[in-house]
This record gives structure tokens, sequence and C-alpha cells, in this order.
């Protein structure tokens, strides 16, 4: 989740960076183990 978290702040480092997350239920999903590593390299 944390790696993805920064991923998407990284890239809005040239824009504004915004701490709240729009797609927090995504990241609760992915530290709930919803998904499998392979489909979040996908």
């Amino acid at each position: 989740m944390h790696v993805f978290r920064l991923l998407e702040m990284a890239i809005e480092i040239e824009k504004k960076v915004s701490v709240k997350r729009p797609n927090r239920d995504f990241l609760l999903e992915i530290i709930s183990c919803k998904f499998k590593y392979e489909e979040l390299l996908k």
C-alpha cells in the first residue's frame, strides 16, 4: 500500500501534493490483502 501511495505522490510532486488520498479505499484493500502481488504489478 505504501509503495502505491508513494508512487502516486511522486507523480504529484510537480503539482500540489495531497496527503488525503482520493483512492483511500483501494489502498486499504491492499493492506487487507484483497489482491495478489501479481495483480498489483499489472
